[in-house]
């Protein structure tokens, strides 16, 4: 009992404080007014999480594009012999492809 008067003591002594530094009179409007800048913090934190998930998508899609840039530049700098072979080498894999999984049916 003891235990529960001195912190009902400690909370009435931190209202007062809060409507003198406030000059909020009123406990409930103190309360009302924690509570709806509480939703607002909520809120707040819920976006900034959307936007840093938004962040971390763009991140790993501008990633992917620079690859596919660094790829597209490789090929510009490759000669036409060169793209021949590499042209004769994928058409080879996409036979061996079809046949492998023709002689698995």
């Amino acid at each position: 009992m003891d235990m529960y008067n001195r912190n009902v003591k400690i909370i009435e002594d931190a209202f007062i404080q809060i409507k003198e530094a406030t000059g909020i009179s009123s406990t409930e409007e103190i309360v009302t007014t924690f509570i709806k800048a509480e939703e607002q913090n909520y809120s707040l934190y819920n976006y900034v999480n959307m936007l840093n998930s938004e962040i971390d998508t763009i991140a790993e899609q501008n990633r992917n594009i620079e690859r596919q840039i660094a790829k597209h530049e490789q090929l510009a700098v490759m000669s036409g012999q060169e793209k021949e072979k590499m042209r004769a080498r994928l058409t080879k894999e996409i036979e061996e492809t079809k046949a492998s999984s023709l002689a698995k049916d």
